[in-house]
């Protein structure tokens, strides 16, 4: 055989073993949480299934959303009204985790509330972001998906092999050998987010920082931003009617942002167009529902 042809062969069986090698340590590391492997912690909260598993009884009032909608205290309603509620609002929340949420709830764990408190982000609509990986990765939610918006194998093999897999599977490592850092968030019983420690709070000395960081983020969250989604409005419409057919009432409200992000986004981003298109489409999903409600 010649000599370049061992040559290549040699490389080739290498690069093999690397590449197998990386896939093996992304999944049984699991820096994300994506895959079955639990051997070390997540770096990242992927529980949009684990906190409605928390459910011990039908709620009154399930309380969906973003980040945005995590401090809505399930106690104050209680308190309020009379009813319970269970909070179980995730990171990032787009349309399409709204149904498949709800879906979850109904269908797998058969607890039905009688009111939904939903808050809508603008960016829930948003017509060039991917579904979020942690929906994706969740087999007890994506299987509520669209056939055509399931994981391939193709994108399953791709995020074994992504460098920010890989960099956090080593960081992962690291921590196991040296200790994981104390976490700043824990969740109640009822699903309401706990900070157990002010990390990265605004004060008057950091704001110009603090500020202009998160300006610079929700400039990237709004990039690509022309529309609403059809695909996303079709994911709204079936949660509408789930939850009409179960004769369940939406409370939905559009949630905001600070001043100064608001300000920033109507400069250098269409904020006003898309604000108003999504007042103008929830204005016709509240005519076509009476289940459906939003201030």
């Amino acid at each position: 055989m010649a000599a370049w042809k061992r040559m290549f062969i040699l490389i080739l069986i290498s690069a093999s073993i690397i590449t197998s090698g990386i896939m093996l340590m992304n999944y049984m590391v699991n820096p994300h949480g994506k895959y079955d492997s639990n051997l070390f912690p997540s770096l990242v909260w992927t529980g949009r299934a684990a906190l409605l598993e928390e459910l011990e009884e039908d709620p009154n009032v399930l309380i969906l959303g973003s980040s945005r909608t995590m401090k809505i205290d399930p106690d104050f309603i209680e308190n309020e009204i009379n009813m319970s509620a269970f909070n179980a609002a995730v990171n990032s929340a787009n349309a399409e985790d709204y149904y498949t949420m709800l879906r979850y709830s109904l269908d797998t764990l058969e607890q039905k509330p009688d009111y939904i408190i939903l808050g809508i982000d603008i960016e829930a609509f948003h017509n060039q972001t991917p579904i979020d990986e942690r929906l994706l990765f969740n087999n007890t939610l994506a299987k509520y998906l669209n056939d055509e918006d399931r994981l391939s194998l193709q994108d399953y093999f791709a995020s074994l092999l992504s460098y920010e897999e890989t960099t956090d599977s080593f960081v992962s490592l690291y921590y196991k050998l040296t200790g994981y850092p104390e976490g700043s968030t824990y969740y109640e019983d009822d699903g309401f987010l706990q900070y157990t420690r002010k990390a990265g709070t605004i004060t008057e000395e950091n704001y110009d920082i603090k500020i202009t960081e998160y300006i610079d983020r929700y400039r990237s969250r709004f990039d690509g931003y022309t529309h609403l989604s059809e695909k996303r409005k079709h994911y709204f419409e079936k949660f509408l009617a789930l939850a009409e057919n179960e004769n369940i009432q939406i409370l939905a409200f559009v949630t905001t942002l600070h001043d100064d992000i608001i300000e920033d986004l109507r400069k250098t981003r269409n904020y006003d167009d898309i604000k108003k298109e999504l007042i103008t489409y929830l204005d016709e999903m509240s005519d076509q529902y009476d289940q459906f409600v939003y201030e």
